[in-house]
């Protein structure tokens, strides 16, 4: 019986890997049309761009932060994974509502403050870029608890997760192409957010019959077999600094390159995408 549940979760870990691929394709194309958006309403590009990397990248690192300390002990990762799925989807159909409702916030900031055009803009980068934690939060939650899923042994982990890492980014790569040559131009903003929805939501509904399909229960989760000459102890304050300037440059880069395309194709969806 052990044998036949095992090998149900094995069958399970492969099919994972279209679904994160999915995934990670329509997370770049809420990218793409978030900043799209919010290039509507602040009217320049750099405050958007800024508002909706800056959002992403915090919101990715509050959920892998929060649910790298909870998936270990999580007993159905799978359906957790699905429910996030569909949240994601659901929060994208309210967004431009939430969006609306914004506008009123800031416009009576201008009115009654006068602030210059920095305070004003740092004033929407706060608010507006507040709209997208939720969603980015549930993105960054995904990768610990499919992690955690298919890692049976520690020296598996490597492996799975960057696998799962990889197909992901892969999956976003081809993402915001799409949103950004094609469904935007063709489509538009309202219709391109509806299908990225539809398919957030579908990965969901697979999610949730994946998990029960192999068999997911109540119960804690199997530790993972450790099977590695573990280092002792050590502080890992010098690993994280290196990490977190790492981060910090390549995000200085993205910006960076993204105002010097727009000298050339301007402030559109073709530029960032």
């Amino acid at each position: 019986m052990d044998y036949l549940a095992e090998l149900k979760r094995q069958r399970a870990v492969r099919l994972l890997v279209p679904l994160f691929f999915l995934s990670g394709m329509t997370a770049l194309v809420y990218q793409t049309i978030w900043a799209r958006q919010l290039q509507l309403v602040f009217g320049t590009s750099q405050f958007a761009i800024a508002t909706v990397l800056a959002a992403f990248m915090a919101g990715l690192a509050a959920g892998g932060f929060m649910m790298a300390r909870y998936a270990d002990g999580a007993t159905r990762p799978l359906r957790i994974y699905g429910l996030l799925e569909i949240g994601i989807g659901l929060y994208a159909l309210v967004f431009p509502v939430l969006l609306k409702a914004a506008t009123p916030l800031y416009l009576g900031f201008y009115a009654s403050q006068q602030p210059g055009p920095l305070s004003f803009g740092l004033f929407q980068f706060v608010l507006l870029g507040a709209l997208l934690l939720a969603p980015t939060t549930c993105m960054g939650a995904t990768l610990p608890l499919l992690g955690r899923f298919v890692t049976a042994r520690l020296g598996d982990a490597g492996d799975r997760i960057g696998l799962l890492y990889g197909v992901n980014t892969f999956g976003a790569v081809l993402g915001i192409v799409v949103a950004g040559f094609f469904l935007l131009p063709s489509a538009g903003l309202e219709l391109t957010t509806w299908l990225a929805a539809g398919a957030n939501v579908a990965l969901g509904a697979a999610a949730l019959s994946l998990s029960r399909w192999s068999g997911e229960t109540d119960q804690a989760p199997p530790e993972v077999e450790v099977d590695l000459d573990l280092p002792p102890n050590k502080s890992l304050a010098p690993v994280m600094l290196v990490a977190a300037l790492t981060g910090f440059a390549a995000l200085v880069y993205e910006v960076s390159w993204f105002r010097l395309m727009g000298l050339i194709l301007g402030g559109s969806a073709y530029a960032f995408s």
